[in-house]
């Protein structure tokens, strides 16, 4: 789907709404990690947009991606909430807000490469479960092999990575709307 996009189902917005959340107020309170908050809010902000757009147990594209867009928007409007309500240094809250790479260390380099690096090899070990997902799922199914299996453990490593990316950069969206269209004229 050349819509398919993490700012398109809300999935950014929500992991830069958890990672504010836990920078401004939770730090305090809790001990996570960055990776984690944004892991927590991509799932979360996926979740909502998926139960969203269900209707007769039927997911319908359009809806999905009126739904992402209106999650979106509702996660960008609590981010933008807490920024007006936090103490903190602006400058810094508002550029990871907006998605920058001008505040990235060698420190926080170092917290997502791992995980990104994983994350981006993971789906070369099971590329003939990919292939075999290109088929419709009726004859997928009729093969023997366990369609909606395969459907979570992908959509969970394309949160991960899109989790880590956020946790990194903030919410350059652009980059996951333009990357699909850039790797298939590859």
């Amino acid at each position: 789907n050349p819509m398919a996009s993490p700012d398109i189902l809300g999935i950014n917005s929500a992991c830069s709404f958890f990672i504010l959340l836990y920078s401004i107020y939770l730090f305090k309170i809790f001990d996570l990690s960055i990776l984690v908050c944004s892991l927590f809010g991509a799932l979360l902000g996926f979740l909502v947009t998926i139960f969203s757009s269900v209707e007769d147990k039927k997911l319908h594209q359009t809806r999905l991606i009126i739904t992402g867009v209106a999650v979106g928007a509702l996660f960008k409007a609590l981010s933008q909430f807490l920024v007006m309500q936090s103490d903190e240094k602006l400058s810094s809250i508002v550029s990871f807000i907006t998605g920058t790479l001008y505040l990235v260390n060698w420190e926080t380099l170092k917290q997502i490469f791992i995980p990104s690096l994983i994350l981006s090899i993971i789906p070369f070990f099971f590329h003939k479960k990919l292939v075999i997902l290109l088929l419709c799922d009726e004859i997928s199914n009729s093969i023997g092999f366990n369609v909606t299996k395969w459907k979570i453990i992908i959509i969970f490593c394309s949160l991960s990575l899109a989790a880590v990316a956020v946790a990194g950069s903030g919410s350059l969206g652009f980059v996951g709307l333009i990357a699909p269209n850039i790797s298939k004229m590859i």
